[in-house]
């Protein structure tokens, strides 16, 4: 998706995690939890195995960037609820199916309407178009079901030390043309739901912009 992209010579665990977790191909979010609890470093190269390859390991000390990566997921599920659903009650039904969100997104203001929101990897669930039908029969139009969006999800340590990366990933998005759905941010993670026809733009942008790449 960027022809260009730079290798980095080290990523630490969670950053990885987080790549992986936000759709990157590169490795397993539970294989690298797995060796970041024994301390075991990996080694990630391409599928050609030319290079030295990324090191992922423990980094005592931040690098000096603050972004380390930019990736994009386009096979996702976004289910948006609205009152009168309870929050309790919906993920008591997806539990019972053993559907795992990857993100959730709650907005119960006092005195304003609830809404939420839960991205689900595709992958992960057996029999999309059953479930459709069973949210369908026990919700009715109160849950959406949704399969054009995915997500651009930048990662890495300090990221949101202030709203500059936020901002300037708000400003790449509305001079696309890519309206944002959803943003959500976290000490590691800065994530914009878009409509899949804006991904690979938006992610190129991001990672010129954000990466210098």
């Amino acid at each position: 998706m960027v022809p260009d992209a730079r290798k980095l010579e080290s990523l630490s665990y969670d950053e990885m995690q987080e790549l992986a977790s936000a759709g990157a191909k590169v490795l397993n979010a539970q294989a690298v939890e797995w060796a970041k609890a024994r301390g075991i470093t990996i080694l990630a190269r391409t599928a050609h195995g030319q290079g030295t390859g990324t090191a992922v390991q423990e980094l005592a000390v931040p690098t000096d960037h603050r972004l380390k990566g930019v990736t994009a997921d386009a096979e996702m599920a976004v289910l948006a609820a609205s009152e009168p659903v309870r929050l309790a009650e919906l993920l008591e039904f997806l539990d019972a199916r053993a559907v795992r969100g990857r993100t959730l997104d709650f907005e119960g203001p006092v005195g304003g309407a609830r809404r939420t929101v839960i991205t689900v990897p595709l992958a992960d669930i057996h029999g999309a178009d059953a479930l459709r039908r069973e949210l369908a029969t026990r919700f009715g139009d109160a849950v959406s079901w949704r399969e054009d969006l995915g997500t651009v999800t930048c990662v890495g340590v300090g990221l949101n030390a202030d709203w500059a990366p936020l901002r300037r990933a708000l400003a790449a998005a509305e001079e696309l043309g890519a309206h944002v759905h959803a943003a959500r941010t976290s000490p590691l993670q800065l994530t914009l739901l878009v409509d899949k026809a804006h991904l690979k733009a938006l992610t190129a942008r991001l990672h010129r912009e954000l990466l210098g790449g």
